[in-house]
């Protein structure tokens, strides 16, 4: 009976070595994948919340380069939130659509459903959407642009009236004349 308790005994200790062989041999492994999954996630959240947050800042200026970036960088940043992606593909549907009514006020509200979209996927719930409506722009910026604007229409017309004038004068008599020969010179 002895012999056999010494039997159970040493088989169970060659389990229990082995299992712990394996543990301490397979611990750091899956703790590097389980790691990397991890920063991935985090990774994946903070790139969808930094685009939410783009777009959300820019929803009053959708001209706005960084809105623009913002929108054609959806497809990739939210790829495994269908919500979100059929909000911008219906946004975007209707932005090619120049022939539906209310044109603007119908992309503002889809804008902001979109975003609301994009809020709802990273927790922070639905966006009230008339709170969403108003948005900070200052006074200044609006005429900083039309100045802008007004400067870029100046450089252009005087360009293109400086070139015409210069094709005048230079077919004129009074353009530039080529150098005399030497026997012109002499006469």
């Amino acid at each position: 009976m002895t012999n056999s308790i010494d039997v159970i005994y040493g088989v169970a200790t060659i389990i229990v070595l082995c299992i712990t062989a394996y543990v301490a041999y397979s611990a750091p492994i899956k703790a590097v994948k389980i790691g990397r999954d991890l920063d991935d996630k985090q990774n994946k959240y903070l790139a969808k919340e930094r685009l939410f947050l783009t777009l959300f800042a820019y929803r009053g200026s959708p001209l706005n380069s960084r809105f623009v970036d913002g929108l054609n960088q959806i497809d990739i940043v939210y790829r495994d939130t269908p919500a979100v992606l059929q909000a911008w593909h219906n946004h975007y549907r209707s932005l090619g659509n120049k022939e539906q009514s209310n044109l603007l006020d119908t992309w503002k509200t889809e804008r902001l459903e979109l975003i609301s979209q994009m809020s709802i996927a990273l927790g922070f719930g639905a966006l009230n959407i008339s709170a969403a409506m108003q948005h900070y722009y200052p006074e200044g910026h609006g005429e900083q642009e039309k100045k802008e604007e007004d400067l870029r229409d100046a450089a252009t017309y005087f360009f293109q009236t400086g070139f015409v004038l210069n094709q005048k004068w230079i077919d004129s008599d009074y353009g530039v004349k080529p150098p005399k020969s030497k026997d012109e010179q002499t006469s």
